[in-house]
C-alpha cells in the first residue's frame, strides 16, 4: 500500500508540520516533503522527515490557503495531498451597535456634554457609515442598510446637516493579543474602550477631556478630534484575554461634503458576530 500524508498541523499562524506514515501508521523517516501554498501569502519549501515521519516547516500562513504536499523517495513521487484549509473566525467583531443622533455646533469636534438626550437613536450592524443622508451599511452580503433617521429627523440632511453621534456596542476577542484598528473619518471621532483592554499605539489627537468618552464613560484609546477633513487614522489595542469589551465611538460631523465613519480591524471591515 503506498504511504499517506496527514494534512499541515497547527492552527493559522503557527509553523506547519506535515506527517507521512504507512497505510498502518507507521512513521517514513527519511522521505522528502515538498510543499506548495496558494493564498495570501503564497509560499514553496522542502523538508525530510524525522524519525517520526514528521517534516517541519518555518512557515507561518495565514488562512485562508490551499496546500499541496508531495513526498519523494529516490527521485520517485511515493504520495500527495491537496488540502483547503479555510478563514477561521476574526479575531475581533462587533455586537449591533446602538447609534445616538444629536444636533451640534459645526465646530468639528465632538462636544455635546454628558448627559444630554439624543435627539434620535436606533441600531445598526456594524461601523460601516457614509453619504447623505448618512446610512449604515452591513459588513456582509445580505445585511440591509439602514438611514439614521426618524420621522423628519436625518442625520445629514436638514436641520441636521451637521450633527454629533455616539456609537455603543461590545467587541467579542476571539483570543487574547493585539489589533490593529484603522478609522476612516470625515470629521472627527473619539474611540473609548472597557472591560482591561488598553492602548498601544495610535491616533490620540485632542481627546475628550477627562479622557472618558461621553455616554458610557469608557477611557479613550484614541482620536482624531478636530479639524475637517477626511482621513485615516489608526489605533492599536490589547486585549488581554478572549471575551466582550464594552466600546463606544463618539462622531462629529460638520461643514459640507462627505460623511463617513468605517473601522477596520486587521485590514478588515468590522464584522457582526
Amino acid at each position: 500500500m503506498p504511504p499517506a500524508v496527514s494534512p499541515a498541523s497547527g492552527p493559522t499562524g503557527s509553523p506547519l508540520r506535515v506527517a507521512l506514515t504507512t497505510r498502518s501508521g507507521a512513521p517514513l523517516p527519511g522521505v522528502t516533503v515538498w510543499l506548495t501554498i496558494r493564498g495570501p501569502v503564497p509560499y514553496t519549501g522542502t523538508a525530510t522527515t524525522d524519525a517520526n515521519g514528521v517534516a517541519a516547516f518555518s512557515f507561518r500562513p495565514t488562512a485562508p490557503y490551499t496546500v499541496h504536499i508531495r513526498a519523494t523517495e529516490g527521485g520517485t513521487q511515493v504520495a500527495s495531498s491537496t488540502i483547503r484549509i479555510p478563514a477561521g473566525p476574526p479575531m475581533i467583531a462587533t455586537s449591533a451597535v446602538l447609534g445616538r443622533f444629536y444636533a451640534s455646533d459645526n465646530r468639528c469636534t465632538f462636544d455635546t456634554p454628558a448627559g444630554t438626550p439624543p435627539l434620535f437613536s436606533g441600531y445598526f450592524a456594524t461601523i460601516n457609515f457614509g453619504g447623505r443622508p448618512f446610512t449604515g451599511y452591513g459588513a456582509a452580503t445580505g445585511i440591509p442598510s439602514r438611514i439614521a433617521k426618524s420621522g423628519a429627523r436625518v442625520a445629514g440632511l436638514g436641520t441636521l446637516h451637521h450633527f454629533n453621534a455616539v456609537f455603543t456596542g461590545n467587541l467579542v476577542a476571539h483570543r487574547a493579543g493585539r489589533t490593529s484598528f484603522t478609522f476612516l473619518i470625515a470629521d472627527a471621532f473619539d474611540f473609548g474602550i472597557g472591560g482591561g483592554a488598553s492602548r498601544v499605539s495610535g491616533a490620540l489627537s485632542n481627546p475628550l477631556r477627562g479622557g472618558l468618552t461621553a455616554v458610557d464613560r469608557l477611557p479613550v484609546v484614541g482620536a482624531f478630534n478636530q479639524g475637517y477633513l477626511e482621513a485615516t487614522t489608526a489605533v492599536t489595542i490589547h486585549f488581554p484575554h478572549p471575551g466582550v469589551f464594552p466600546y463606544e465611538i463618539d462622531y462629529a460631523e460638520c461643514m459640507s461634503g462627505n460623511e463617513l465613519l468605517k473601522m477596520y480591524a486587521d485590514g478588515t471591515l468590522l464584522q457582526g458576530r
